[in-house]
């Protein structure tokens, strides 16, 4: 799953979560991820304010009806 620039989240299945949280390796938050198309959510790897985030481990967390799933992402 490492990516440069950018990447996509294409979620599968019944879960379907209103939008994706981005977590730093600590736990801060950096970013929420509205979903833009169908159960496609882009991130362009920049934190809430557009700064270009440092290559290294994040967080993807979602959350739907009571059910939260996260994986990690390796920013090159």
């Amino acid at each position: 799953n490492p990516f440069t620039g950018s990447v996509n989240f294409v979620i599968e299945g019944d879960f379907n979560p209103s939008q994706l949280v981005i977590y730093d390796i600590t736990g801060r938050q950096i970013r929420k991820l509205a979903n833009g198309e169908g159960n496609t959510y882009h991130w362009d790897g920049t934190d809430a304010t557009g700064n270009e985030l440092s290559p290294g481990a994040y967080i993807v967390q979602g959350s739907a009806e009571g059910i939260t799933t996260s994986a990690r992402v390796m920013k090159l």
